[in-house]
């Protein structure tokens, strides 16, 4: 469970790197909620 939820932090730190790059404000966006929901999952585990 715990290599999903590393997987997960993975892709949204990708996402938000890409974000960054191309500015586009959709794709940090999305990176910053699987973030949240990612970390979410982290806890519970």
């Amino acid at each position: 469970m715990k290599a999903i939820v590393q997987i997960w932090i993975f892709i949204s730190a990708g996402l938000l790197v890409l974000g960054y790059f191309y500015s586009s404000i959709t794709i940090s966006t999305i990176a910053l909620i699987t973030a949240v929901l990612a970390y979410r999952q982290y806890k519970k585990v």
